[in-house]
């Protein structure tokens, strides 16, 4: 749906289509605005603390969110990869993925939310970095 966005859609109909073609669920707990030709996605600010049932609240997506939005808020890159690894079983197994979903929210928010793109080079650049032990 980032793609969705990034590619310059505002309309309600195109989200509901990825959502039902992808099986999504209930697709409005990550819009931001559901009006018909102003649709949008929540940026990191946006779901805060909230949105953590659900399968997307419990998904490494939903954690890379947290953490962007901790960045946001300048907590201590440290503390913010802390609750990573704590949100994210098998955190260091899952690095490769949790770099590429920071990849692709740096690329895909650089236009219209750059705190957001940058919060994401900074976690992408920290969990690349990441020592063992």
């Amino acid at each position: 749906m980032l793609d969705i966005e990034a590619g310059g859609a505002k309309k309600l109909d195109s989200y509901q289509n990825f959502a039902k073609a992808f099986r999504y669920g209930d697709y409005t707990a990550v819009m931001a605005s559901l009006k018909a030709n102003d649709a949008r996605l929540k940026t990191a600010a946006e779901f805060k603390r909230s949105e953590f049932e659900g399968e997307f609240g419990k998904s490494p997506l939903r954690a890379v969110l947290y953490v962007l939005y901790e960045l946001q808020q300048e907590v201590d890159i440290d503390e913010a990869i802390g609750h990573l690894r704590d949100l994210v079983p098998g955190f260091m197994s899952k690095r490769e993925d949790l770099m590429a979903l920071a990849t692709a929210i740096a690329v895909m928010r650089e236009a219209k939310v750059p705190e957001e793109a940058q919060a994401a080079r900074i976690l992408y650049n920290r969990i690349k970095n990441q020592r063992l032990g």
